[in-house]
């Protein structure tokens, strides 16, 4: 009698882990394909490379990632229990905080996108939505009001011909440290500012002293019409920005427009 009691107990023990770890893998396989849709919006449209890079958003992401599938799946492995009572309260909590953890690194990764590649003066420059200084009147002008399904916006940004305006913007510049490529208002179509972009361009050679030339020549095999390139600074990462012999931009490349620190 005792020896069927054993029998039964082990049978009992290996029926419930197996139900766990079916559990828990159903749930292991369902957060992935919820998750590698937001994989593709984030890699291919918010951040398409190398702008992930430059904003370092894939440590991030993967340890989001790996940490909303770790959590889920070890939790429902741990409270998954045949005939258990309380088992749809405690699968509801675990839903709710995977949920949570979701919401919250998703919002993150939204706010931290690249919204604009800006020109200003001599270089451009990646701002995040998270960066973008707000109007007092709290109103964007409607071209360049940023959207979850927008891509990055390519435009530049100019000191207003108003004096009064444009004295404020360099007192923010100088006294603030906020760059006018944060300011909506200051900006305008890259088209107006070809001639400055001509005029602030560097020679291809000069991207020989930070790079390797096989990656030059890579590259500049992809963008033939390529005649110039100006600095991307960005909060990772630093990149460079072709562009054409008539001031038109190309692309964002990854190569180093200078020494940067490890």
């Amino acid at each position: 009698m005792s020896g069927e009691r054993l029998w039964g107990g082990d049978f009992r023990k290996k029926i419930q882990l197996r139900a766990r770890l079916a559990a828990s893998a159903w749930n292991f396989l369902t957060s992935i394909l919820f998750l590698f849709p937001f994989a593709i919006l984030v890699f291919f449209h918010w951040y398409p490379a190398p702008l992930d890079s430059a904003l370092g958003v894939g440590e991030f992401f993967w340890l989001f990632f790996l940490t909303t599938l770790a959590l889920s799946s070890t939790c429902i492995a741990v409270v998954f229990k045949i005939n258990k009572r309380k088992l749809f309260f405690d699968l509801m909590v675990i839903v709710l905080i995977q949920t949570s953890i979701f919401y919250f690194g998703a919002k993150t990764i939204a706010q931290g996108r690249p919204a604009f590649l800006v020109f200003v003066i001599d270089d451009f420059e990646l701002v995040r939505e998270m960066d973008i200084r707000l109007p007092q009147d709290g109103v964007i002008p409607f071209q360049y009001r940023v959207s979850l399904w927008r891509g990055t916006q390519i435009v530049a940004a100019a000191y207003s011909e108003d004096s009064k305006i444009r004295g404020q913007q360099q007192q923010d510049e100088l006294l603030g440290g906020i760059s006018l490529a944060r300011d909506p208002q200051a900006y305008v179509l890259l088209s107006t500012q070809r001639a400055k972009i001509r005029s602030k361009g560097h020679e291809l050679s000069e991207l020989r002293q930070f790079n390797e030339e096989r990656a030059i020549e890579r590259i500049l095999g992809l963008w033939p019409s390529a005649r110039a390139w100006l600095p991307l600074k960005a909060t990772k990462e630093d990149k460079v920005v072709l562009v054409t012999e008539g001031g038109d931009f190309l692309a964002v490349v990854d190569l180093r427009p200078w020494m940067q620190e490890s």
